[in-house]
């Protein structure tokens, strides 16, 4: 069995907003609209260079930010392995902060683990009323991430989770999340296949190029 890992980019969105006692934008006596001029307000709202009203804690009460997901980074793999054909565009329009989490996924995510588990030949979970110890843990995917640890370029993946499933008596000793040059599948296989019994390998232990330690990251092309 082969995964390939897509490395996913997030990106922070503003988001606008303004108050009604706000004075009226200035405008293009061309054109009407609204004039960009970039300036901080005695109300506490500025202007971003592309004339995006967002506040900067001046005082005024913001617009509340839309109630859907705006953005988040999850765990490689989930979707592509857990969920199944007809639920996979549903899932990855799901919020991932909803609570409680749908049940629509919990019977593909549960069948696919057990499955998952059987492919050294033996179980390796112990399931507990038939259900599987990651399928709740897994279900709603986000990076969990200690910010009081450090980041290694590797090793990182899945520390916090393993040590507060209990699949590790000691505790993290990394940041968690997921760095860039991090062999993310292998751990995934590992923990799903064997419960971290032995170690599981897809033969791919790096890019061609590693990421760097600089923004934006990126290698050099080949």
């Amino acid at each position: 069995m082969r995964i390939t890992a897509i490395t996913a980019i997030t990106a922070a969105l503003m988001l606008a907003g303004c108050s009604d006692d706000e004075a009226p934008p200035a405008t293009d006596t061309d054109t009407g609209v609204a004039a960009d001029t970039g300036m901080t307000t005695d109300t506490g709202m500025m202007t971003t260079d592309t004339g995006t009203m967002m506040t900067d804690g001046g005082g005024d009460t913001p617009t509340p930010p839309p109630t859907g997901q705006i953005d988040r980074m999850g765990r490689p793999a989930i979707n592509t392995a857990l969920v199944g054909a007809d639920l996979k565009d549903q899932y990855n329009k799901t919020a991932t902060y909803t609570a409680p989490f749908p049940t629509t996924f919990t019977k593909s995510f549960n069948d696919s683990l057990i499955f998952i588990d059987k492919l050294d030949g033996k179980d390796d979970w112990t399931l507990t009323g038939g259900t599987h110890p990651l399928r709740d843990p897994l279900l709603s995917d986000f990076l969990v991430v200690d910010t009081g640890k450090a980041c290694p370029d590797k090793g990182s993946y899945l520390d916090v989770e393993l040590f507060v499933l209990g699949l590790r008596p000691t505790a993290n000793t990394t940041c968690g999340g997921r760095t860039l040059n991090d062999d993310v599948i292998d751990t995934t296989l590992t923990a799903t296949v064997t419960a971290l019994t032995a170690p599981v390998k897809d033969n791919v232990d790096a890019a061609t190029k590693p990421a760097t330690a600089t923004f934006p990251y990126l290698a050099a092309p080949n």
